[in-house]
């Protein structure tokens, strides 16, 4: 195999990988956002919040993926790119990193949302009962 089609080929298979490492994590959140949701101690924002997640965890990792360059300072053309299959290596991983990167930084978003989705249900006014009639 030549190292443009291992260029080509290692590109689509770091970007399913990446589409597929959001999509396995939002299988693990999904039932945490759904008990969530199932308790009555979260306000009506988190629905939004599970969709906004939802949505981050799949668009995530494909902006960390594309947020890596081929190109650097010592390498500035295509034949230069392709020269090095360990050089191709590098890159897949380091793009696949990225795309583990953003999924960590919405995970952290989600924490953040679920955490206040429980805040604002618990902070809701209740009516209070006055025995002076």
């Amino acid at each position: 195999m030549t190292n443009e089609v291992f260029l080509e080929l290692s590109y689509f298979v770091v970007l399913l990988l990446s589409v597929l490492l959001g999509a396995a994590t939002w299988c693990l959140l999904r039932g945490s956002l759904g008990c969530l949701l199932a308790s009555g101690h979260v306000s009506r924002h988190a629905a939004s919040a599970r969709r906004v997640v939802r949505l981050a965890l799949l668009l995530g990792p494909l902006l960390g993926f594309t947020t890596v360059r081929y190109f650097s300072c010592a390498v500035t053309t295509y034949s230069e790119v392709i020269a090095k299959r360990d050089y191709l290596v590098s890159v897949s991983l380091r793009q696949l990193g990225a795309a583990m990167a953003y999924i960590i930084v919405t995970v952290l978003f989600a924490l953040l949302c679920m955490t206040a989705c429980i805040l604002a249900g618990k902070e809701q006014p209740r009516i209070r009962e006055d025995s002076t009639g």
